[in-house]
Parts: C-alpha cells; structure tokens; sequence
C-alpha cells in the first residue's frame, strides 16, 4: 500500500505555516508505522516547485534530502502509458495530467490512499479502480 502526496501535500511538509500540515505530517507519520510507501510522482513534485509560496522550500527539501524514504516516481515509458489508460478510461484530456499521475502512482503500489487539494478530479480519475482511497487536504 502507497501514500501518494500531490503538490500541495508536499508543500504541507515543507512550509511550516501551511493549513495543511498537522493532516499531512499526521498521515505521514501513520503510513510510516504501518510500513506503507510514500509516494510522489515527479510531476506533482514539477508542480509543487512551481508556487512561489513552496518552491523555494521544496528545492531545499531535495538538496537536504530531509525526507527519507520517499519514493519519487519519475515517468518513463511503462508509468506513461499507465497515465494515458487511466486518462483514457475517464475520457479526460492532459488538464488532468497531474491528476492522473497521481492515481497511477497508487495503483503502481498496489493502492493506496492519495492525499491531494484536488479531491473531485482524482477521485473521478480513480472511482474505476479499486484499492484506491482519495482524502482532501
């Protein structure tokens, strides 16, 4: 089972002062106790490096390598086409890009809980697929 994190769960963990961080750093921490993976796909982590707010501290959360343990899943040629199944299956086009990775991060785990800020569009992307646990941030 995976934990996958989208952009804004990421910034949760690295911005001190983000709403969202007791929730993240909460379920971090469970996922951790129960030998879970923590997932993030690169393209959440492109989009969390984006805002001006956390793309700052995410660059130093990758130079620092203050999270150990998380799997980042960069996108090669099998991860792509999983993406594009998934998109394809929901009849969605690239606005859901990120969203889509997110679910073929969970999916690649066996399932997983994802916890993103955008909890309508993946949970659509996802609803086919069972294993799969969407939560808001």
């Amino acid at each position: 089972m995976r934990l996958v994190l989208d952009a804004e769960a990421v910034s949760a963990l690295v911005v001190p002062s983000h709403r969202a961080r007791p929730r993240v750093a909460t379920a971090v921490a469970a996922a951790y106790r129960a030998d879970a993976e923590l997932a993030v796909p690169a393209v959440a982590l492109a989009d969390a490096c984006a805002s001006s707010a956390s793309g700052r501290a995410v660059a130093e959360l990758l130079s620092t390598a203050e999270l150990e343990g998380i799997r980042w899943r960069d996108t090669d040629l099998a991860f792509a086409r999983l993406v594009g199944i998934i998109l394809a299956h929901a009849d969605a086009g690239s606005q859901l890009l990120v969203a889509a990775h997110l679910v073929a991060t969970a999916l690649e785990g066996g399932g997983g809980v994802i916890l993103t800020a955008q909890p309508t569009a993946v949970s659509a992307l996802g609803a086919p697929y069972p294993g799969l646990a969407v939560e808001a941030i």
